[in-house]
This record gives structure tokens, sequence and C-alpha cells, in this order.
């Protein structure tokens, strides 16, 4: 029997001397590499989830499989082994020990250390899947899953870059009794039909350089060719809606006329200040020009006495603004109406205000009965000259209502930058003019320009309302102020968002982070157009605002217009020889036989060229 054993425990000894190496290594290195890439547990699968899938139950298999698969290489096979040499030869079992660590030390060196090798690539192809591949994977499959709700809440790192400026002529949108504004998102146009146009007043509010005088000229190009009768004042100077203007007055064959309300006066007309209008008209215009209504406080003494001499002296018949001063000035009346005559020989110093016999002077009530067009050339900068543009205005307010009966065309008037020539009487007309088929369009910076005027006397915020009450369609281009942007969120009304409130992430075994595959969904209210928009909308683009409709993104474009050649001014600032413009020259462009056009275009100060797209 002894023998038997002795025989079984040699043949067990040579059978494994023979398969060691090097498969005693392979199989251990190959378990280690399945320990570094699965790690080490758990062991079994969590006894609290429900539903374990088949890569964690795959996993644990492999894991305990591993771990069984060790302990009989590590340690069974070692134990067999000294049994078996300690029953071959006890006496010689200590050098047996020495020789069995030596085969396995060379069986180690002679694979070149493939366990730890094994391992160490598991680890490492373990590390760099957890760390680099799942969380590309995770956030790839969070980013393309078929979501019960996609909504996101506002981001200005999204929204700067998401919308841009579209390119596209606006002549190719005209439509019969409609006026249009621009394209919207999805590049549908943006149109109102033209009797609903008549009678909604509009103001544009943005930034200089945002786009408002592009949407006023594709506005002023369809009331030409639509045959309204149109004014523009202009207080920036701009070549560009004066060419649009003179071109469609040209291409229609109508009537255009020119004003420069400043001094150098590059247009031949003059404005005759107590010309038009009835005679409460026109002396209403002075006494709100010079600022002598009543205030409440105690320089109305003076004032009282003032407009009771005006009243006196003011004739029921029209007056030149010189023979007007010579009836102030009067030894009796002299000391009494200095704020009246200091304005008078402020305006007299002014040009295009000091009007000579026989000069040409424009005539507003001309223009309205004839169905003329007008373009006013104003002054951002000029005190006196913006006064005359604010007297200007007033009084074409005052014949729209006057003439009513007597025109036969509606009227459409423009005015840029507003907040330099507002009045009580401009804000006032934005609740009556539509009655006397006409309305207004006014376009300034921010809604806080109406807030700041310089004179105190005026409830500036009463006015401001007003011009926001009585204006139906509002166009807000990119907002330079969070007051402004906040303004414009409040005014497209809120949206409820159902979005993500919360999602777990879980933490790997190397630290990575994977997103978990349930989320809370909340619903959320927010600005239909959020301040972030409001404050990254590129140049040309706003937020168009119409009764009974939500706000929807505007994007406009350029009418392609030649720019007209400019006249050589006089030598003389004080000149009367003006160029000769009754004929248009001829490199201006589709000209009609027999259009009268009055005033010409000369170097504008301040003006901003037109985009090269559109110059020919």
């Amino acid at each position: 029997m002894t023998a038997w054993f002795n025989s079984l425990a040699l043949r067990f000894l040579e059978l494994f001397q023979e398969w060691a190496n090097p498969w005693y290594w392979v199989i251990l290195g190959g378990i280690l590499f399945a320990f570094g890439l699965l790690g080490w547990n758990p062991i079994q699968h969590e006894t609290t989830e429900k539903n374990p899938t088949i890569k964690t139950l795959l996993t644990v298999y492999l894991r305990r499989t591993g771990l069984k698969a060790l302990t009989v290489l590590l340690v069974l096979c070692p134990l067999m082994l000294l049994l078996a040499g300690y029953t071959i030869n006890k006496a010689q079992f200590p050098a047996f020990i020495k020789h069995l660590a030596a085969f396995f030390w060379e069986g180690f060196v002679g694979v070149l250390g493939f366990p730890l090798i094994g391992y160490a690539l598991g680890l490492v192809l373990s590390v760099a899947y957890a760390r680099f591949l799942i969380p590309k994977i995770s956030a790839l499959k969070r980013r393309f899953r078929v979501r019960q709700s996609g909504d996101e809440l506002s981001d200005i790192r999204v929204e700067a870059n998401r919308m841009q400026a579209k390119h596209f002529n606006p002549k190719d949108y005209y439509q019969p009794n409609e006026i249009f504004f621009g394209l919207g998102e999805k590049g549908k146009p943006i149109s109102i039909k033209e009797d609903i146009w008549k009678v909604q007043n509009q103001r544009y509010i943005g930034p200089t350089q945002t786009g408002k005088g592009v949407l006023i000229g594709v506005q002023l190009d369809q009331a030409i060719r639509k045959n309204h009768t149109v004014i523009f004042v202009d207080p920036k100077p701009d070549p560009y809606g004066f060419s649009i203007m003179k071109q469609a007055c040209l291409e229609t064959n109508r009537e255009f006329v020119a004003l420069d309300l400043n001094d150098e006066q590059v247009f031949p007309m003059k404005y005759e200040l107590f010309a038009g209008g009835s005679y409460r008209d026109r002396l209403g215009r002075f006494i709100a020009c010079a600022k002598l209504e009543s205030t409440g406080n105690e320089s109305d003494y003076y004032h009282r006495k003032e407009r009771a001499i005006l009243n006196e002296v003011f004739p029921k018949e029209p007056i030149s603004l010189r023979t007007f001063l010579d009836l102030l000035e009067q030894e009796h009346y002299q000391e009494k109406t200095g704020t009246s005559c200091s304005m008078i020989h402020e305006m007299l110093h002014v040009q295009s205000l000091d009007v000579g016999i026989g000069e040409e002077t424009i005539n507003l009530r001309d223009i309205l009965r004839d169905n003329q067009v007008l373009y006013v050339r104003s002054s951002l900068h000029d005190a006196v000259v913006k006064a005359a543009s604010t007297m200007l205005i007033t009084e074409l307010i005052q014949e729209v209502m006057r003439l009513k009966a007597e025109r036969n065309s509606h009227v459409f008037i423009v005015i840029d930058e507003i907040a330099f020539l507002i009045s009580e009487t401009i804000a006032d007309a934005l609740a009556t003019l539509t009655s006397f088929d006409a309305h207004l369009c006014l376009a300034y910076q921010s809604e806080g320009d109406l807030l700041n005027g310089h004179d105190t006397k005026i409830n500036w915020k009463a006015i401001a309302q007003r011009v926001k009450t009585n204006s139906k369609i509002h166009l807000y281009y990119r907002a330079e102020e969070y007051d402004t942007a906040q303004i414009m969120a409040d005014k497209s009304g809120t949206q409820v968002k159902a979005v993500t409130r919360a999602q777990r992430v879980s933490m790997g075994r190397h630290l990575e982070e994977t997103w978990g595959g349930e989320r809370d969904i909340h619903g959320v209210e927010e600005a239909f157009i959020h301040p972030n928009v409001a404050m990254t909308l590129p140049e040309r683009v706003g937020v168009f605002f119409q009764p009974t409709q939500t706000a929807q993104v505007l994007y406009t474009s350029w009418v392609p217009v030649e720019i007209y050649p400019t006249p050589t001014l006089p030598s003389s600032s004080h000149a009367t020889n003006f160029p000769d413009l009754t004929t248009p020259q001829s490199s201006w462009p589709r000209t009609p036989t027999g259009v009268k056009i009055s005033g010409g275009l000369s170097p504008l100060p301040d003006s901003r060229p037109v985009p090269e797209p559109h110059a020919k």
C-alpha cells in the first residue's frame, strides 16, 4: 500500500512538472487579468436588486469562478505538491521544499512574470474603459435617448450662438394689402394686414447699429409704394433711409420733398415756423416750444404775463419769424418777452429757419393734401434744431387732424430717435391719431430713454407710459442692459417647461461618473422670451410683439438700394444757389420720366455706410 501511494505521488509530481510550464502560469495570468479587468467584488449580486442584469450576473459568476480557480492554483496545488513530496521521502522533505520553491520561481521568471503582467494589463484596460469610454458612452446615451421631455432652461452660453442674421431681399415678400416686416425663425414671412397696420402705432427699441433703421427702411419703402403719405423725421441723418425714399418715389412717380433743419441746409427748402395751421395751433406750438406753460412753480407768474402779451400781439394770419420778433421787441413789450425773444434770436441764427422774401418754404398742408413724401433732416446735438423739429412734428400732427376731410390718403409718420424730440403733444397724438387715418412709428434706443428728459417740468414717466400703452406693435432689438431685457421677458409672457430638476450619477471603482437611468422631471415656469435671448440677439434680429399673438423672433434685412449721388454744396454756407435736383442724374437707377424731386442728398454727418452686399 505504501509503495502504491509513493508511486501515485511520484506520478503526480511528474505530471505537474510537465504541465506547469507554462500552463500553470498562463491560467494564473488569465485569472488575474480577469480580476484586473472586472475587479474583485462584488462576488454576489445585491439582494435588494430586484431585476439584476445579465452583465451583473455574469461578472459575479466570473469573479466567484476565478476565486475558486485561484484557490485551487495557489492553495490546493502547492499543498498537494508538498504532501506528495513528504510522502515520497520524509527525510529529504526540507530539500524538497527548497527545490519546489526554486521550481516555482524559475517558472515565474521563465514566463517573464506573466501573472503580474496579466493583472496589470487588465487593470489598465479597466481604468481606460472606465475613465474615458464609459463617461462618453453615458453622455451619448443621455444625449440621444428618446426623452419624455426635452425642455431645458435657458443658458446664455447656448443662446449666444443659437441665432444668426438672415440675408434676403424684403421686396420678394411684398404682398398686396399686407405690410411685410421680416422672416420668422423658420423662414416664414411675418406680415400684417394693411388695414390693421394703419390703426396700430409702432415703436422700435434697440441700441445704435442693431437694425432699427433696417426695418424703418422696409416700412418706408412699402408705404410709399402703396401710395400713402409718408413723412420721415431723421435726427441721425442716414443716406440709406433717404435713398430708399427717393428711389421708391422715382419708381412710383411720386413727388419727394426734402427739408434740412440744420444750419448748413443741404436742401433748398426752408421751414417757416408760423406759416401753417390755425391761429391757436401756431400760438400753441410757440408757447410749448418756449416752455411758457404753467408748471405750478414760482416762474408761472412771469410766464402768465408773457403769455398774455403773446395772445395780444400774435396775429391771426401766418407771420414770419422776423416779423414776430419785431412785434415782441416793441418798447412796451420788450421787458416782459425776454424768453420768447431769446428763443427767436437763436432760431434766426439757423439758416433753414431764417426765411427771406421769396424763398421757397415747405408747406405741410400741401404735402398732406397732395399725398407727397417728405424727408426731414434734423439733429441730435443742436438744441435749436431739435426745438424746431419738435415744432414741425407738432404742426404735422395738428395739420393731420385739421385736414382729415381734405386728405385722400393715409399718413404714415416715422420719427427716429424720438427720445431727443418727444413732447406731450406727440405722446398724446398716439392715443388719437389713428382716428384721423394716420399713425406713428417711433424709434429709440432703450426703455429708459423716455424717462430721462432734460426738461424737469415734464412728467417723463407719464409720457413713456403713454408711448407704451398706445403703441400696439413693438419691436425690440438686442438689450444692452438687464432692465430692458427683463421688460421684453415680462411682455412675452411665460411658458411651462418640463425640465430635469435632478438626475443621479453613480461613481465606479476607478472614480468615474456615469449618468443614472432615472430623471426627476418638474414643471418650471420660464419667460417665453428669456432675458438671455434678449441680450444675445444678433444685429438685425429682434423680438416682435403684436396684439393677440405670442412674441416672435423677427429677422430683418436691408432693402436693396443704390445710394444716390451727392450734390456739390455752395461755397458759402449761407448761399442760396442750390444744385438743380429737379431732374435725376443719369447714374440714378430706373428713373421714370417727369418725376419732380425737391431736394437732394449732400454729405451727411454721422452717416453709417450701407452694407456692401447691397451697394452697387
